[in-house]
């Protein structure tokens, strides 16, 4: 099934084609069940995203009966930066049982046109999935922002089915290599919370995941909170998914 036969649904880039695979991370379902800590996660200031951010489907899951639906863990009110040029993208799967994901990534230039620079099918596993752009795919271009989206195929025969959910980033203006200001700590959990301060919303959640210790959890939930309360200022509908997804996963322990 091909994202193309839902687009009608609601404004899709144009272009589509499958290019690779990419690496698949799943994110322990303690995500978001520590207690909260600081993090101070301070979004970059001017940064709007082009008017055609992706929520499709039904509310809810595939089974119609779920209290949350496919929601990207990222910024949809502005746009999420990161320093990496192979960054990594985070959502939240609300079924349980097995459906392929499609994955779409997008440059837009100066006009706002999309160009698709990756893309690849998953099957989907319930909570939250990552996925990072592999290394053998060319880098992102700093100052450059781009589209991630994320297709949940409830039923491939019917594409009208799907639930889609995108969000923007944005590789920050910068040399190719990273800030050592953010980087020269020892400590991971204190440099993801340098990112985090310094508006690199997916470097510092994707630090925080790489990181298999409670303290990290803790800072994961951190930053989940300061960004439902980001959220609630501009992006009203999202904060309140992400706020879904919370609550979700403290139901099922």
């Amino acid at each position: 099934m091909h994202l193309a036969k839902f687009c009608s649904v609601r404004v899709c880039p144009t272009q589509f084609f499958k290019v690779g695979t990419g690496q698949l991370v799943l994110i322990g379902l303690s995500l978001l069940l520590a207690s909260p800590t600081l993090a101070q996660y301070t979004p970059p200031q001017d940064e709007r995203p082009p008017d055609n951010t992706t929520t499709t489907g039904h509310r809810g899951g595939c089974s119609g009966d779920e209290t949350v639906t496919l929601t990207a863990l990222a910024p949809q009110g502005h746009v999420g930066q990161t320093q990496s040029t192979h960054p990594t993208v985070s959502w939240f799967v609300p079924n349980s049982e097995p459906r392929p994901i499609e994955f779409y990534l997008y440059e837009y230039g100066t006009s706002n046109n999309p160009r698709l620079v990756y893309s690849t099918v998953l099957e989907s596993q319930p909570g939250m999935m990552s996925l990072s752009l592999p290394a053998d795919q060319p880098g992102l271009r700093p100052g450059q922002t781009y589209n991630w989206i994320v297709a949940l195929l409830c039923d491939p025969n019917h594409p009208s089915s799907a639930i889609v959910t995108s969000a923007f980033l944005k590789v920050a203006d910068a040399a190719p290599t990273p800030n050592p200001a953010l980087t020269g700590t020892a400590d991971p959990l204190a440099q993801a919370r340098l990112y985090a301060a310094a508006g690199l919303w997916y470097d510092a959640i994707s630090t925080a995941i790489n990181i298999n210790t409670s303290a990290a959890q803790e800072l994961q939930q951190a930053l989940l909170n300061d960004l439902i309360q980001a959220e609630a200022a501009t992006n009203r509908e999202h904060s309140d998914r992400l706020q879904q997804v919370v609550d979700a996963q403290q139901r099922s322990q």
